[in-house]
């Protein structure tokens, strides 16, 4: 996928602070949905708003 950023999810809310914009449209791929729905948590516990 065209700018996909893999990034572990032990590092996600570390890395995501760092390499992308609050307010950019993010999409999530985890090897499970527990896993992507975690991510997204994070993702929105850190301010992103549009996961």
């Amino acid at each position: 996928m065209s700018g996909a950023i893999p990034i572990p999810l032990n590092d996600l809310a570390s890395r995501a602070k760092s390499a992308l914009h609050k307010e950019r449209h993010i999409y999530i791929y985890g090897d499970s949905d527990e896993q992507s729905t975690q991510a997204a948590q994070i993702l929105r516990g850190e301010g992103f708003v549009e996961v």
